[in-house]
């Protein structure tokens, strides 16, 4: 493979030369191989230990558009931060982990994604994705193992921090509990409410984002969108992981590979979902372009 047939070497390549040491010829290999595999690349040939988990089902999110967000999210460390006001109670109740990118700035809105567990460890975790409205990046994220009414007071302050941010919670199983202790004991002011209607055709507001067969391939094919046209940014390297590990099975279902889990998956497609209905109501009144 001669200097002049060798093409330019791209960002994931060079990295790769840095990071195992790949000569030209393995290079010139690894681009015929893609070349001819395509999207199973990764499949076939895993690259670490993340994309290794992609051979048993087909990831719902475009691979190589998320293997761009990693490499930009680096091994840095998540910045872990308290909730002003609450760095008692948040911290006092670990593995609950706060990790902010970007604190509150003044003037901006945001929006809240939370999928909610029953708060036990080695059960399903709870978590919760803060997006900037106007630039669609991931700030914040929120992710542990406490009861969910616990979860709702983790919430309401950390809505509050985030200038009132619209709460969109998953009202599915243990979100019941979460949504009855927002709006009831923490009066929280901005929490979404899905638009459905009746056998009349009224508009019906209920509260929290409700995850089921109709809505759920809505909130993954638009949250897969999102990420292949690069319109989400995403922080969390752990998101990204989980993102890599959501697949399409034989049955045609949406969800984590067998071991792996799903809850930052669905607290940011809940907050994407939230970002796109529009503002929450407390009312019946319909989203604007509705």
């Amino acid at each position: 493979m001669g200097a002049s047939s060798v093409v330019p070497l791209s960002t994931d390549e060079i990295d790769l030369v840095r990071k195992y040491g790949l000569t030209l010829g393995q290079i010139k290999w690894r681009r015929q191989k893609k070349g001819d595999l395509r999207e199973r690349f990764q499949e076939q040939y895993p690259e670490s230990d993340v994309t290794c988990f992609l051979t048993s089902g087909r990831c719902c999110f475009d691979v190589q558009a998320l293997l761009a967000q990693q490499r930009r999210v680096g091994a840095r460390p998540e910045a872990v931060a308290a909730i002003p006001g609450k760095a008692k109670q948040t911290t006092a109740v670990a593995p609950m982990v706060l990790s902010v990118w970007k604190p509150p700035a003044v003037g901006s809105r945001y929006v809240i994604g939370a999928d909610v567990g029953e708060g036990i460890q080695g059960g399903d975790a709870s978590a919760a994705a803060v997006l900037d409205r106007k630039t669609c990046e991931q700030v914040a994220e929120l992710h542990g193992w406490v009861a969910p009414d616990r979860f709702a007071r983790l919430l309401d302050a950390l809505g509050r921090w985030y200038n009132l941010a619209s709460i969109a919670v998953e009202r599915n199983n243990h979100g019941h509990s979460t949504l009855n202790t927002l709006s009831n004991v923490c009066r929280y002011p901005q929490l979404y409410r899905h638009v459905k209607y009746d056998a009349t055709q009224n508009i019906v507001p209920v509260l929290g984002w409700p995850t089921d067969q109709a809505t759920k391939p809505i909130l993954v094919d638009d949250l897969a969108a999102a990420i292949a046209g690069g319109h989400v940014i995403i922080n969390s390297g752990a998101l990204i992981d989980e993102c890599l590990t959501f697949v399409m099975t034989d049955t045609g279902a949406q969800e984590a590979q067998q071991g792996k889990h799903d809850d930052r998956v669905l607290a940011i497609g809940i907050a994407w979902q939230a970002r796109k209905r529009g503002w929450a109501r407390p009312s019946g009144e319909r989203p604007p372009g509705w």
